[in-house]
């Protein structure tokens, strides 16, 4: 073999290294991560017979599903993950857009968490819940009203980080989602603030954030006041018509 063969070998190989190594970006994986979440977090365990008797404990479920104590809600997931070479921009750390894509999957996974059982519940009361799928396709929804990201430190290529994600608090209406991208010993190196604002939907329905944890059989006076707490950290995320009448030709 001469040397010109194996270079391009070698490249071939490096290529395929790199390819392999960036497998969050490729077509498809998005949802693949994405749409895990919701089956073995919503999907699996109802198909199980009796769901309700599920010993969740040999299941491999996020501490936020077993946990038992009254700050429940409060809990965060952990998505343990690292910054793939298609995840960085011309200054070689990671894009700003990545930091969003890979905090739908951590959010996705503590939402589908602590609401698992409000899920189901809509499921288990739909008209079509003689039908397993029609009865998914009943199920609410957890749509995203607006985003802020605080961007503190770069994540290099090939850095692995954690994000840690935890419901921060709620009013009548909203969900104020807190996630840290963190590194180090003990995630001491914080890399960017995400905060999140969703809302609960039955259809055109709006399920107020209340209601939601007292089907899931976890609210209670206690979160209710740090929630109360909590509530004048996000203030100016609640009302945005300030924003909207700000003429953008002036």
């Amino acid at each position: 073999m001469g040397f010109s063969a194996a270079l391009f070998q070698v490249l071939k190989y490096i290529f395929i290294l790199y390819f392999l190594s960036s497998y969050k970006s490729i077509p498809l994986a998005y949802y693949f991560r994405f749409y895990k979440r919701i089956v073995s977090l919503t999907i699996l365990p109802k198909l199980c017979s009796k769901h309700k008797n599920i010993d969740f404990s040999k299941l491999p479920l996020p501490s936020s599903v077993v946990s038992t104590d009254e700050l429940k809600v409060f809990r965060p997931t952990i998505l343990k993950t690292y910054n793939s070479p298609f995840e960085c921009d011309f200054y070689l750390h990671k894009n700003n857009a990545a930091y969003f894509t890979e905090c739908d999957i951590a959010r996705t996974e503590l939402m589908l968490s602590v609401f698992q059982n409000f899920m189901w519940h809509y499921q288990d009361s739909s008209p079509n819940k003689n039908s397993f799928f029609k009865s998914l396709a009943d199920s609410p929804y957890v749509p995203v009203a607006s985003i802020q990201a605080i961007f503190k430190k770069e994540i290099a290529p090939f850095q692995r980080y954690n994000i840690i994600t935890r419901i921060l608090t709620w009013d009548e209406k909203w969900i104020f989602v807190l996630s840290k991208f963190c590194s180090g010993k003990d995630n001491k190196n914080l890399h960017c603030i995400l905060t999140t604002k969703y809302v609960l939907k039955e259809g055109r329905k709006t399920i107020p954030p209340k209601k939601a944890l007292q089907i899931c059989g976890i609210y209670n006076n206690k979160i209710q006041e740090i929630a109360d707490k909590n509530l004048l950290i996000v203030q100016r995320f609640i009302n945005t018509g300030d924003l909207e009448n700000v003429e953008m030709f002036i």
